[in-house]
């Protein structure tokens, strides 16, 4: 909780500790202010890798030119703001990314611009001007995990006005952001799991978790949905929480369960934060921001409602999850994203501008969020399959979305599909449109986590075989594939070379009317695809029932199953 004081009390107390001695190895910052030498007080994690400026070249880039940057300290002569706010994305008992250049943001009334604002952290001081009533302070210090409690965040302007932020922990930050398979509560997950139950094996008190939730709740009221109004602060006063039974409705069962894993293979030595932004129903382009909107094309202005509507469907309006839930949060600094999104982009005619939007969302989320580590790692969930079932009405033909959605990784750069086709076989479940497989969806991208960020695996052995490159022949009746990411080589999950689940393509927006295919496995890395009659593509795994080992079956040395496949060339 927010708390304000008086700083004459720190004040005092500041002159007594140095009068004691208290205060070693301190440094004068130039501006008569003393800081400590110690950026952290960090706990070991022996045996995980940090995400550092080295897990990407654009993080490294970003290191070179701030490498002698230090935190902006304004002299006496600037005049402290009289009152301003922090954000609410910030809160006690919240995660900061480690290895992030800290950064700390809020607003003031117009008639404070020129004025400056503070702010303490881990012995560290930095100051920020108020410009067209918003500040951002930025400590240029990169903070290794710590789980210890007792660290505050201190924003303070001159004598009157402070902000305390307590027990804030540094740890791992992700986003985990989708519609309703996010939205899927902890407590329906424990339902149709009886035998998992809510114990202290599965949630101990002294949690490293925390927990911040961001979700479409609001029907009506300020801002209107579908306008082009932009909320600068969060409007969820749900604010940090440590996850607990008493508050399991509000937790994401993929989210927690997958910070849940992720705490226990660091052994609780780097904390775990999610902040969760779920729109259950919704397709991508309610989580476009304006400006890539207009250039995707992704809604349409009414003029009769006088909101943006979705190009596809004419009663959802468009954009309001990032102008009101992700845009207030563009700034915090995250170890990666996890999406499971794009049921609603079953439709042909979405599902095939899906991996361009997509991307193009990403790619812009990639520039505001971090000032290191700018090209952070994005993991998509796979749909598993998808089955009728006589008298329920939750069905989604997710196959051609659940082909489309692998090839991903061949448009974004360091992103990752979760495989999950052979996760769920259940053709009784009446809601199979949402698989209570959580704990084992989680796993997947706990698995590519363990690659891409705590260097505990290696790619090789959680991606499954990764496209790399197709050639078609010029009679297009036989197509060669190239794969990476096969462990000792491609095979199947009977063994042979046999590869079921691939058909041809002759319409770019056309899964009924399939050519025939034979499918074998040529080299350790190939695929050869023959034809039954001249073909413009391959799909595979683009049938929402296919079941892994069944109707599908490619896979690595590993066991790790393929993603789904879906190239088309216009002849």
């Amino acid at each position: 909780m927010k708390k304000m004081y008086f700083l004459k009390i720190c004040t005092i107390f500041l002159v007594l500790s140095m009068m004691l001695g208290i205060f070693v190895s301190c440094t004068d910052d130039g501006n008569g202010q003393e800081t400590s030498d110690d950026t952290s007080s960090a706990t070991e994690t022996d045996g995980i890798e940090t995400l550092d400026s080295d897990t990407s070249e654009s993080s490294s880039e970003s290191e070179e030119e701030s490498s002698e940057e230090t935190n902006i300290l304004l002299g006496d002569e600037v005049e402290y703001a009289a009152s301003f706010t922090v954000s609410n994305v910030f809160d006690s008992d919240m995660v900061i990314q480690r290895n992030e250049y800290v950064r700390v943001w809020g607003f003031a009334d117009e008639s404070e611009n020129g004025k400056k604002v503070s702010a303490t952290f881990m012995g560290k001081r930095a100051d920020a001007l108020i410009e067209n009533g918003e500040w951002e302070i930025v400590f240029y210090q990169k903070f290794a995990a710590n789980t210890s409690l007792g660290n505050d965040l201190v924003v303070y302007s001159g004598e009157d006005t402070e902000y305390v932020f307590e027990d804030i922990l540094i740890g791992d930050v992700f986003m985990v952001v989708g519609q309703s398979n996010v939205q899927y509560k902890m407590s329906q997950y424990l339902a149709n799991e009886p035998e998992l139950k809510w114990t202290k094996e599965l949630l101990k008190e002294d949690s490293i978790i925390r927990y911040n939730y961001n979700s479409n709740t609001q029907s009506e009221g300020y801002p209107t949905r579908g306008t082009a109004e932009v909320c600068v602060d969060a409007i969820n006063d749900f604010g940090w929480i440590k996850p607990d039974e008493s508050n399991i409705d509000a937790l994401s069962a993929i989210g927690y369960l997958m910070a849940h894993q992720v705490a226990e293979l660091t052994e609780n030595k780097i904390p775990v934060g999610i902040s969760q932004f779920s729109a259950s129903g919704r397709p991508l382009s309610v989580f476009m921001p304006n400006d890539l909107a207009e250039k995707l094309g992704s809604d349409y202005f009414d003029e009769g409602k006088g909101i943006y509507i979705d190009s596809h469907y004419s009663h959802v309006e468009a954009r309001y999850m990032y102008n009101q839930y992700l845009n207030p949060f563009e700034k915090m600094p995250i170890a990666g994203i996890v999406w499971y999104q794009g049921e609603a982009e079953s439709p042909i005619n979405l599902s095939s501008v899906y991996v361009e939007r997509f991307t193009a969302l990403m790619e812009y989320m990639r520039s505001t969020h971090n000032l290191v580590n700018k090209e952070f790692p994005v993991f998509f969930v796979e749909y598993p399959s998808v089955y009728k079932v006589e008298g329920s009405d939750s069905y989604l033909d997710t196959g051609r979305i659940r082909a489309t959605i692998g090839m991903i990784p061949s448009s974004l750069s360091n992103s990752y599909v979760a495989v999950c086709s052979d996760l769920w076989n259940d053709k009784t479940n009446d809601n199979n449109i949402h698989p209570y497989c959580k704990y084992e969806q989680a796993e997947r991208v706990t698995d590519l986590m363990q690659a891409v960020i705590y260097g505990t695996k290696t790619l090789d052995e959680t991606t499954g075989p990764i496209l790399e490159s197709y050639t078609l022949s010029s009679n297009r009746k036989t197509l060669t594939l190239k794969f990476s990411n096969y462990g000792e080589g491609l095979t199947t999950s009977d063994g042979g070379t046999n590869v079921k689940g691939f058909f041809g393509l002759t319409n770019k927006n056309e899964t009924t009317e399939k050519i025939n295919v034979t499918a074998e496995i040529t080299a350790p890395d190939t695929i050869t695809i023959t034809f039954s009659k001249a073909s413009c593509g391959i799909a595979y795994n683009c049938v929402a029932a296919n079941f892994y080992g069944v109707d599908v079956n490619l896979c690595d040395s590993y066991g790790n199953p393929a993603k789904g496949i879906w190239i088309f060339e216009e002849p």
